[in-house]
């Protein structure tokens, strides 16, 4: 039975006890569920949404709620989100909610009493958002949409802060997680100014990749030398680039590390022969010496854009 002093590792020991009794519950319940409910099985019109619970307890006498939320209907389908969880009471007064996902191995998801706290506080309230009986926890864990991995870190972490935290990407903002053995906690839900910082960083990738492939678009050496100076000019450039490539690997999951590799060998190699042909231009003391060295010089540099063309495969 769960008790307010377990530790993490006990909370997940005893979530995995119950996991088998649980598994079976949840399979009954979503197949009774789908034969009420979905339009396959009936004619009725149902609008708007559905909530639906059931407690279950097991043999360990911890009592779990089933929860299933129909969000919305297509011709012959339902869009249906769910969870199992049970709320863990502590010696404070205060509850954390432990979610297991609908699947079929078990994955405990603890939900804080700080990481709710700060939902509510920076997402809930400022956008108003009705919860129509739901818990902060399920809206959240349910309804708050799909969470990705991102490479953002916030400036006031440690380096031990980085080593056992990591922030996720949702559509309602930014959520610091860590991963504790086969337990994902959730930590806090980060302000506006971090999530402001986070888009600005994805600004100065967009704007660092369209000047990478406006460089392939330049006509001749000379335009070309000149656009590529411009990034091989920003301090930073290789960390704005390799920032993306980090994010653009959750939407192109079969790229490797060794394209990323691949493509910065190709870099380092550009920047030299650009940095080198640069040097040409500079020693020209005026216009006419630059306009004649534009015609009379004819180096073939694009085909050191190798990279660009992974570049591309990768947006």
């Amino acid at each position: 039975m769960f008790t307010p002093s377990m530790t993490r590792e006990e909370i997940v020991a005893e979530a995995k006890q119950d996991f088998n009794q649980l598994k079976a519950f949840m399979q009954v319940e979503l197949n009774a569920f789908g034969r009420r409910y979905n339009r396959k099985y009936n004619n009725s019109c149902i609008m708007g949404s559905i909530v639906h619970t059931r407690t279950f307890k097991t043999r360990r006498h911890n009592t779990w709620t089933f929860f299933l939320y129909i969000r919305d209907y297509a011709a012959t389908r339902m869009h249906a989100v769910g969870c199992i969880y049970i709320q863990l009471n502590k010696y404070d007064g205060t509850s954390e909610y432990l979610i297991l996902d609908l699947a079929t191995e078990c994955l405990p998801n603890l939900i804080t009493t700080h990481f709710l706290q700060r939902y509510k506080e920076r997402y809930l309230e400022p956008n108003h958002v009705k919860l129509g009986g739901i818990s902060p926890a399920l809206y959240f864990f349910c309804l708050g949409g799909e969470r990705k991995m991102s490479n953002y870190t916030p400036k006031n972490w440690t380096e031990e802060d980085m080593e056992q935290r990591f922030v996720l990407i949702s559509p309602q903002g930014l959520i610091v997680v860590a991963d504790e053995g086969d337990l994902r906690t959730f930590i806090t839900f980060l302000d506006q100014e971090n999530l402001s910082r986070y888009k600005a960083q994805i600004y100065e990738e967009e704007q660092m990749i369209a000047k990478v492939l406006d460089c392939e678009k330049a006509s001749g050496w000379y335009d070309q030398t000149l656009k590529f100076m411009q990034i091989f000019n920003t301090p930073n450039a290789r960390e704005i680039l390799r920032r993306f490539f980090t994010r653009a690997k959750q939407w192109r999951p079969e790229s490797k590390q060794e394209d990323m590799e691949l493509f910065f060998k190709s870099f380092d190699e550009l920047e030299r022969i650009v940095r080198w042909q640069w040097d040409y231009i500079e020693k020209c003391s005026s216009d006419k010496e630059r306009e004649e060295l534009r015609k009379t010089y004819k180096p073939d540099i694009t085909n050191k854009i190798k990279g660009i063309s992974f570049l591309k495969n990768m947006i």
